[in-house]
Order: structure tokens, then C-alpha cells, then sequence
């Protein structure tokens, strides 16, 4: 760019007169045509400065400093030296030298020239600093003669992200009246892409070049994945020289990388031009096959998909299929699943119990129901001995206790019927997931209100039934619900509880099974809650949560980190809950119910934030899915929430809602829902002259919710803001009186 059309931006000028007045070198980075030379250049207009370039990969000129007449030495593509000589020079000169030393790199400062770089206090710059602004922009647009509105410059700034090259490309194809739009845009981007072909791809040796035209179509990826695609084993190597050359790559740390959105488009735009589409094809199953082997289903499905690879996305969804929906990714995988042909899942019988399962937890039972049925007459169809046979009566098996829109009804009879099969005809049932990875048993993956109004009887009754169909799976289980719905009731004293479930931890951690663990462990947390020691339970939430990670059990890590919300509400640290609620799942996009216990803390999070509008639209969405698939003891914490939010924004039906839910505990003798809501729900039993359930569960609940709301008095309240800040005369008085206090 000549110099009259250079346009003075003035967040670089500024940091470049602060450096040379503090006597400080500066270090200048941009990505190519952020215009770091021209900004160097025109700041240096009337000052007189020595200028020494390193593009050849080395300084063709390094004087000695006594013969610098200049005050200033710039030295510019300071990212292509490799040469040592050069290297020492220039760290000399910025380590002693009284001249202002401006030097300018594509990448972040290399790291022969790094300690110096600390020693010497080097003021940093970057593209921020270099970005045109809108005002810089209007300058640079009237230079060209080009007058458009406003809100064109304001697009046109941040398309281009005050990339100053990109703003001349556009400008180039507005001359002559043209609008501002989505085509001269690209227009400008394929000029931009010429340009950077002569600036740097042309530079690049062919193993570079092979390294990033193999990663550009991923948003981010790993050391190892780089190497599987290359074949390079020197792939650390290569990158590390990338970061050196220019702001390619962002590092994320643990050996994952992604490219920076400009390059990334350029280097997929080269590859459509250099490489084949069989090269393409065979990088993307190679991708593929990089993330099976990590386990990441989604991102394998998405790239055999995208290679052409049928049979592997058909093999794929078969074994996700062979999962529970708690490990298996049913609901993230949906859509492959959904563009199955028909004939392809008719013929296995994995995929028909699979859409039967993925329907179910969608909130379409019927369609689930069609899935079941179809199954059954494929099992019907086919003569005894037949292997497809066997494997459909153990996935109807599977079914008939798994299904969540079923509830528990007959669920134990099956459950007996199914462990004689299970000795008698020596078969092994799919993994089924009790907790459906919540910290509950009584309430995971399925409800079992109605046990717990047995719950010792049924314990004996259920013990060799449960322990032969779930084998492993049930390692633990008697105990843990057992200690579950004692503690619910209020008829087992924490001592009791918290033995039951440790030990209930030991049986299922040593079997290896860490859902279970997690049921144990939110429970514990529960006890310690009530105990008034939320302090005990943070911490034990926190280490399972290190526990699962280095586990690998992802599947889990969302709902301990809304259990860790749920406290962290408790402790009225909503600045905490609302980190959180911002990646919580969206309803509105998509429900799910395996999101449930995500979703009962969104509301509490939306009550807490004072969104009552929202709040009240998530519960009702949740009454309709616990009514439908009889989730006894969601709905009853549900209708609680409920309540709260009518009596707290002067709704009189509370008492009524109120009213059908403590009825409800009453049937079963559940004290600790309404107690666990504490000062949020005192309140409203407080307004009681004649509750609706008789005296004595009605003091039960009155007791547990006092007790709460005394350990924890800022749950769900208001944010308080000051209007005003406090003055200092003020403060200071309020210290005095507290220290004479004191």
C-alpha cells in the first residue's frame, strides 16, 4: 500500500510513541495484511531509522551499533530467520543497544528471543492494536472515494474484522458504485487468497504444506490425529515452526490445536484446488477412524459419513446401539439413526430395539411402541435356532424393563421371569443402566416410589432376581436404594444412611462400576446437606468429579457439574449457577429426557436469577413428561418448585398446587423433597391455618424445612444490588464502629 494511502491507525501509533518514550522495544504481530510494516513505516515517516529484513532467512545486513547513525533499528520478518549469527544480533542490539528497537514478526515472538524479551520488558502488539476501527474504516473507504452508510461500514468492519488488506480487496470491487454485499465480500476473500499464495503457501516446503491441508477441515485437532492423517512423525516439530511463522494456529494446550477462521478458510479453499477427491475421501475416513478409536461416536459418525462410508456408519450406530442411553450416544446421534433407510434397521434387530429406546427418551412413546412391535413380529418370523432369533427375545427383554415411558408397572414380575431365562438358557442381557447416570436410584432410570413403600420386603424379595439380571451392573444397588429411601422417609438415622451407602460405594466401585459410585456419592452429598455440611459435600462432589474424568466416564461429568450448581444455589452463590446455566442444555432446541436433573436445576436457576416467566415454562414441559412416563418423584419436586414460583410472584393457585403435592408425600412418607427447598418453602407452610395433610407429617415437614432454612438461609434469594456506591466516609465509619465493636 503507497504511503498516501496509508490510513494512520490510531491504537498502534499510540503504543509505538509510548514504547520510544519509555525506551522500550516493541514487538509488532499480525497475520499477513494487517498492514504491521506500513504502520511502522508511517510512524517513521520523518524520523530517521535503519530498516533490516530477515524474509531471506536471515539479516543480509546486521552493522555494528556504533555505525548506526539512526536513533532507530527496525527489523522486520523477524519470523523467517532461522540463521543463529542473525538471531544473536538481533538480541544483542534489544538487550543493549540505546537505539528504539521495533522489530516485526507474523507469529508470536520466537522463542530464541523470548527471555530477552521478558529482561527488556518489550511492549507487545498485536492484531488488536492493528485492526482498523468503523472511523478508520470511513477514512480509509473516502481515500478511495466510496460513500456508503453507515451500517455498510459497520458490516464491512466487522466481516472483515478491521483486517486492513481484506478492507482493500472490498473496496476494489465497490469502485464504480457497487454495493456492499455477500458476493463482493467473497470477492474480496478470493483476491485475499491469490495474495496469500505468493505470501507465504508458496514459501512452505511440501511437508508443511501436506500437514496443514491434511487438518483443515476440522475445527480442532490433536498432535496424534495430525500424525494418523500424515503418516509425519514429526508433527510436534512442524507445528511449533507454524506458531513461529505467523498467527496460524491457536494452541489450546494438551496437544490440541485449531486454526484461526481466515487461514482456516484459505487452506480449505487450497485444498479443493490441490488435492483430489479421493485424497480428500480416504483424509476423512482416516479422521473417522481417529475418533472411533477415542470413542467420540458423533465426530466418527459425522466423518465416515462424510467419506461415503455407509457400512461403517451402519456398524457404528449398531454398536452404539448395543449400549444403555447412559454410555451410549442415542439422543447426540439421533439424527444418523433418523436417516437410516427403513429396510436397514428392519433387519437388525440391535437398531429396531434402539429406535424403540431413542423414541422413548424423545417423548414419543408411541413411535417407540411401533419400534417394540416391529421387533416382536421379527422375533415371531423367524424359525427356532435362528441366531437373529435369540438376539431379538434378549433385546424385547431389554425392553420390556428398560423402556422409560413404561414406568415400573410389572417391572418386578418381569424381572423374576427374566432371571430364570437368564440361568436357564445361559444368556447374557444388554448393559442396563439403573441410575441412568444420576445421583439416585430411587429416581434414575426408572422411578421406584412404589418400592419404597416396601422397601425392606422388596429388598429380600428382589435381591437374587436384581443381582442375576444386572450381574455386575447391580453391584451395590440393595444398599444404596435402601439407605435412598430411608433417608427420603426420614426412617433411617444418618449414621445408618451413610454406612449403607459407603458401602453400597465399595461393592460398586470395586466392580468397577461408576454410575453406581455417583448415585452413592450425590447421595452422601444430599446427607451432608442436611447435616448442615455443605462444605463435606462440595468436596466429595469435586473429587468424583476428578474421579469420572480420569475414568473417562464423560457421560457422567454433566450431571455432577449440575449437583455442583444445585449447592453451589444453596450457598446463594448464583454467580457460580449462572456459569453454569449458560451451558446448560437448551429444552427450547431439543428435549430429552435423559437431561432431566439438568433441566430440575435450570429451574432453580431461572427462580434464583428471578425469571420466573422461563421457570414456569420448564416446569410445566416437565410436568407433562413425569405425568406421561409416571416419574412419581420428579413430578412431586416439580409441583414444590411450582408452588414457590406462583406464591412468589402472588399467584393464589399455590395453595392448590401445594396442596396435591403434599398429599402425594404424605402417601409415601417423603419428608426430605419439601425439606431439601428449606427457606424457599417456609414461607408457604408458614401461611397454613388447616394443611391438607394431618398434623403430624405436616410438623415433620415444618421441622425439615426450618432446619434447612436456618443452615441456609441465602437459597434462591434475590441478587442484591446497591443503587448507589457506597461513599468512602461511610465505609470508613462503618470499619471504625465494627472494630470498636470487635
Amino acid at each position: 500500500m503507497a504511503e498516501k494511502d496509508y490510513i494512520k491507525v490510531g491504537a498502534i501509533y499510540k503504543k509505538l510513541k509510548a514504547a520510544e518514550e519509555n525506551h522500550q522495544p516493541i514487538y509488532i504481530s499480525g497475520a499477513v495484511g494487517f498492514g504491521k510494516t506500513a504502520a511502522v513505516s508511517y510512524y517513521f515517516r520523518r524520523k530517521p531509522h535503519l530498516y533490516l529484513s530477515g524474509e531471506k532467512g536471515y539479516l543480509e545486513n546486521r552493522p555494528e551499533e556504533a555505525a548506526i547513525k539512526q536513533s532507530a533499528v527496525v527489523i522486520d520478518d523477524i519470523s523467517w530467520i532461522m540463521d543463529r549469527e542473525s538471531q544473536e544480533y538481533i538480541v544483542e542490539l534489544a538487550k543493549s543497544s540505546e537505539k528504539f528497537v521495533v522489530i516485526i514478526g507474523r507469529g508470536r515472538i520466537p522463542s530464541w528471543l523470548r527471555l530477552v524479551s521478558v529482561e527488556q520488558n518489550f511492549v507487545l502488539a498485536d492484531e488488536r492494536e492493528l485492526a482498523l476501527t468503523e472511523k478508520e474504516t470511513v477514512k480509509f473507504l473516502e481515500r478511495q472515494k466510496i460513500q456508503i452508510s453507515d451500517a455498510e461500514v459497520k458490516s464491512i468492519t466487522t466481516d472483515t474484522f478491521g483486517h486492513p488488506l481484506s478492507i482493500l480487496f472490498v473496496t476494489d470491487h465497490m469502485k464504480g458504485g457497487f454495493p456492499y454485499s455477500q458476493e463482493v465480500l467473497e470477492a474480496a476473500r478470493r483476491d485475499l487468497f491469490h495474495y496469500y499464495d505468493h505470501a507465504f503457501y508458496e514459501k512452505w516446503d511440501s511437508e508443511l504444506c501436506e500437514l496443514l491441508l491434511s487438518v483443515c477441515q476440522y475445527p480442532t485437532f490433536t498432535v496424534e490425529m495430525a500424525g494418523i492423517l500424515t503418516g509425519n512423525d514429526r508433527i510436534e516439530h512442524l507445528l511449533e515452526y507454524t506458531m513461529s511463522l505467523g498467527t496460524f494456529m491457536i494452541y489450546h494446550g494438551d496437544g490440541v490445536y485449531s486454526y484461526r477462521q481466515a487461514l482456516q478458510k484459505y487452506m480449505k479453499w487450497k485444498q479443493a484446488l490441490v488435492c483430489s477427491k479421493d485424497q480428500i475421501l480416504e483424509n476423512y475416513e482416516k479422521a473417522a477412524s481417529y475418533f472411533e478409536s477415542k470413542g467420540e461416536i458423533e465426530q466418527a459418525l459425522k466423518y465416515y459419513e462424510k467419506a461415503g462410508n455407509k457400512k461403517k456408519v451402519s456398524r457404528l450406530l449398531i454398536e452404539n446401539a448395543e449400549q444403555h442411553p447412559g454410555t451410549g450416544h442415542f439422543f447426540e446421534t439421533k439424527d444418523y439413526y433418523l436417516r437410516l433407510p427403513k429396510e436397514t434397521i428392519l433387519a437388525s434387530p440391535v437398531l429396531m430395539s434402539g429406535m424403540s429406546m431413542l423414541y422413548s427418551i424423545t417423548l414419543q412413546p408411541e413411535e417407540s411402541e411401533d419400534w417394540y412391535d416391529a421387533l416382536v413380529r421379527f422375533e415371531k418370523s423367524l424359525p427356532q435356532g435362528n441366531p437373529y432369533k435369540r438376539e431379538a427375545k434378549i433385546r424385547i427383554a431389554y425392553l420390556d424393563i428398560a423402556l422409560p415411558h413404561r414406568g415400573i408397572h410389572g417391572v418386578m414380575g418381569i424381572l423374576k421371569n427374566l432371571s430364570i431365562l437368564v440361568m436357564n438358557k445361559n444368556i447374557r442381557l444388554p448393559e442396563f443402566s439403573v441410575t441412568s447416570n444420576l445421583p439416585s436410584i430411587m429416581n434414575g432410570g426408572l422411578d421406584f416410589c412404589e418400592w419404597s413403600r416396601n422397601d425392606k420386603e422388596l429388598s429380600v424379595l428382589m435381591k437374587k432376581p436384581i443381582e442375576v439380571v444386572l450381574g455386575k451392573y447391580g453391584a451395590g444397588l440393595i444398599n444404596i436404594a435402601l439407605a435412598e429411601s430411608g433417608f427420603e422417609k426420614g426412617t433411617m438415622d444418618t449414621y445408618e444412611a451413610v454406612t449403607r451407602l459407603n458401602t453400597g460405594y465399595m461393592k460398586a466401585d470395586t466392580a468397577g462400576k461408576i454410575e453406581m459410585c455417583f448415585a452413592a456419592i450425590g447421595l452422601l452429598a444430599k446427607v451432608h446437606v442436611y447435616e448442615g455440611q455443605i462444605g463435606v459435600a462440595k468436596e466429595s462432589v469435586q473429587n468424583f468429579k476428578e474421579k469420572a474424568i480420569n475414568e473417562q466416564a464423560s457421560q457422567l461429568v454433566p450431571n455432577i457439574e449440575a449437583l455442583e450448581t444445585k449447592i453451589a444455589l444453596l450457598q446463594g452463590k448464583n454467580d457460580i449457577a449462572r456459569e453454569w446455566f449458560e451451558k446448560a442444555p437448551n429444552e427450547n432446541i431439543s428435549f430429552c429426557v435423559l437431561y432431566r436433573y439438568q433441566y430440575m436445576q435450570k429451574i432453580r436457576c431461572l427462580m434464583a436469577f428471578r425469571r420466573y416467566e422461563e421457570a414456569i415454562h420448564l416446569i410445566e414441559r416437565l410436568n407433562l413428561y413425569f405425568t406421561q412416563y409416571d416419574r412419581t418423584y420428579l413430578w412431586m419436586e416439580n409441583q414444590t418448585l411450582k408452588a414457590i414460583v406462583q406464591y412468589q410472584t402472588g399467584n393464589k393457585e399455590w395453595k392448590t398446587t401445594l396442596n396435591n403435592v403434599l398429599r402425594k408425600m404424605e402417601s409415601y412418607h417423603f419428608i426430605r423433597i419439601a425439606g431439601m427447598e428449606g427457606i424457599a418453602l417456609k414461607p408457604l407452610l408458614d401461611d397454613y391455618q388447616e394443611p391438607p395433610v394431618s398434623e403430624e407429617f405436616f410438623a415433620l415437614l415444618k421441622k425439615e424445612v426450618g432446619r434447612m432454612a436456618k443452615h441456609y438461609p441465602n437459597y434462591l434469594r434475590e441478587e442484591k444490588k446497591l443503587k448507589e456506591p457506597i461513599s468512602d466516609e461511610i465505609m470508613s465509619k462503618y470499619v471504625k464502629k465494627t472494630e470498636e465493636e470487635e
